[in-house]
């Protein structure tokens, strides 16, 4: 049987008859069936569904002909009362809305969808469009339409907000650290940021070498034994170097003898096992050099595609782009924040620190994030990691961990290992941070 689909006039005036009927609970259906103004096509519909709601909205819980009428009138709309009757003619039935609601939506995916043919058919007429640029533009747009940008209310926000602060207290009872985010491997971030927060950009700096790569290495293997899946942009670099990194450090070995050979064959057939091991785990890696507008469309893909969880990326000086340093980091991390909001992804961008406190003998802070532009606005946490090599009194085999900015929670320091041997930077244990405060006399949580 062919079923004949109605012109989509005639469905969208039958949708606002709906709404006349009785406009309480169709209102509520048609707003829980994802129904805007944008939805509708036609002008004059979409002018007498806003003038219906807002009269709705303001508590009328009957609305006749001559009351959307009188209204529509009163904002200039033309033969009102014939198109009032019309409506009222049509299919008042509150069992079609689901129905009228799918083929308005469809009707509206289909716009989109010629509104991005039109637009590519104008940038390959144009002689001077690049060809990279047009597919990542068509590639963003797509993506776009194929995630899910559903419409939270007030009600749904306040819902969320509290069913993340239940699950984060029976964490907390239950001896864990209470993570809102996606939990990091080590403890002491999971209490200074409450994890990778879910929409918000993590911003984590280290020096030249300092071993950026090797944290959001070992953190991204870790988690993803732990079931969560990950996506990594690596632009420093390449998959078999990090695979062969991580393998290693599950093996207890230098990669750096694995590279050159000095190892015995149980080693090796060891390595070889960890290398098979990892190879299943849930990680979705690119180390394709890419522009912010490619890294973007291939994160939603990735998002929507293989369902990753949180992004790293590494890092944003490495991240393609026009106009100077400055111009470009700052335009990465904005297109970013506003890419993981939209994804609702937490995404951790490594970023590398200046030189300057080098030369002036102290240990880093915020002054020194490289090229920073607006990395502090639009990051909602910043973090800088570093040798501890400073001061009179240091120990260099530790790795200062420092937060000084977190929007959501406290700042603070965690201390890890360097073991640049084996390529992991394991978290110290509270015995050994506070032994190395006292080190450096600081007071510690005892004192």
């Amino acid at each position: 049987m062919t079923i004949t689909q109605p012109a989509k006039g005639p469905i969208e005036r039958n949708l606002i008859g709906c709404l006349c009927y009785d406009p309480t609970d169709a209102l509520f259906a048609v707003e829980q069936a994802g129904v805007t103004a944008a939805t509708f096509a036609d002008p004059r519909n979409r002018h007498a569904f806003l003038v219906a709601r807002e009269i709705v909205h303001g508590g009328k819980h009957q609305l006749d002909e001559h009351t959307l009428a009188a209204a529509l009138h009163e904002r200039g709309f033309e033969n009102a009362d014939a198109y009032c009757r019309e409506v009222f003619e049509r299919g008042q039935n509150l069992t079609a809305i689901p129905t009228y609601a799918k083929l308005l939506k469809l009707s509206e995916l289909r716009r989109e969808m010629k509104q991005i043919a039109a637009e590519l058919e104008a940038q390959a007429d144009d002689p001077h469009a690049e060809i990279e640029a047009i597919r990542a533009h068509a590639e963003s747009r797509l993506m776009g339409l194929a995630i899910d940008r559903r419409t939270v209310s007030w009600s749904d926000a306040c819902r969320t907000r509290a069913t993340m602060w239940t699950e984060a207290r029976g964490r907390t009872v239950a001896g864990g650290p209470g993570v809102i985010g996606v939990p990091f491997v080590a403890d002491g971030l999971n209490r200074l940021l409450g994890g990778a927060r879910r929409g918000r950009v993590t911003v984590v700096a280290a020096p030249e070498k300092g071993g950026k790569t090797i944290w959001w290495g070992n953190e991204a293997i870790g988690q993803a034994q732990q079931g969560i899946r990950v996506a990594a942009w690596c632009g420093e670099m390449t998959q078999d170097e990090i695979g062969g990194r991580e393998a290693a450090r599950l093996a207890g070995l230098s990669s750096f003898a694995l590279d050159t050979g000095c190892v015995r064959d149980t080693e090796l057939a060891n390595v070889t096992a960890m290398l098979d091991e990892i190879s299943g785990l849930p990680i979705t890696m690119s180390d394709d050099p890419m522009d912010i507008d490619e890294l973007c469309s291939w994160l939603r893909r990735v998002s929507a595609k293989d369902k990753a969880e949180i992004a790293y990326i590494d890092h944003l000086d490495l991240i393609d782009g026009r106009g100077n340093d400055y111009e470009r980091v700052s335009n990465n991390i904005k297109r970013l924040r506003e890419l993981a909001l939209q994804i609702n992804m937490p995404v951790v961008c490594m970023h590398q620190l200046s030189r300057a406190y080098q030369k002036e003998n102290r240990s880093p802070d915020q002054r020194d994030l490289r090229d920073s532009g607006k990395i502090t606005h639009n990051g909602y946490s910043v973090s800088v990691f570093y040798q501890d090599t400073y001061g009179s009194t240091h120990d260099e085999s530790k790795i200062v961990w420092n937060v000084f900015l977190n929007r959501g929670g406290p700042t603070g320091i965690c201390l890890f290992h360097r073991r640049f041997d084996t390529q992991s930077m394991p978290e110290c244990t509270r015995e050994e941070k506070e032994s190395w405060m006292r080190l450096k006399g600081w007071k510690t949580g005892d004192e």
